[in-house]
């Protein structure tokens, strides 16, 4: 039986979020890769590696706390790298992932992005199969500093 989606509201960060940028992120990690250097940068300094530079860290609230994540990244003028995104265990299936990816996608429009980048695993298939859905392509893989990454996505911004 397939569930409906829910009525998680999207929010914008704010500072007493920190623990739950953590927590989420450990969280799947931890489950399905493991948590790197790089990741501990972004997830103890979020005002210092994404905020400060222009990036923006989404949650999904469920009414009573947050059960999933997404970070926009300004990696230069135009480009913004998709981090992050991530539900927890006991709320998967609610399609939270589609409104944290279109929450993210939004924000790349809002701010003029030519192109949005991601890293991920090619054993992550339903992360994959959700970049794919929402245009994502495979790119050569170059610049990367996450040691799991063995795939690098990205998706060209065409404005009307």
């Amino acid at each position: 039986m397939r569930q409906e989606i829910c009525e998680e509201k999207i929010i914008p960060w704010e500072d007493c979020f920190a623990q739950d940028f953590i927590d989420l992120s450990v969280e799947w990690l931890e489950k399905y890769v493991r948590v790197e250097p790089a990741d501990e940068a972004l997830l103890y300094h979020p005002h210092e590696a994404i905020l400060d530079k222009g990036g923006m860290i989404f949650f999904a609230n469920d009414g009573t706390k947050n059960v999933g994540t997404v970070t926009m990244m300004k990696q230069e003028d135009g480009v913004y790298e998709l981090a992050k995104l991530a539900v927890t265990e006991n709320c998967k299936g609610r399609r939270i992932g589609d409104k944290l990816m279109r929450a993210a996608l939004d924000f790349a429009k809002e701010n003029h992005a030519k192109k949005v980048i991601l890293f991920t695993n090619n054993g992550l298939g339903p992360a994959i199969h959700l970049y794919h859905k929402y245009g994502f392509t495979d790119v050569p893989l170059v610049d990367n500093e996450y040691e799991e990454s063995d795939m690098k996505m990205e998706l060209s911004m065409v404005y009307p």
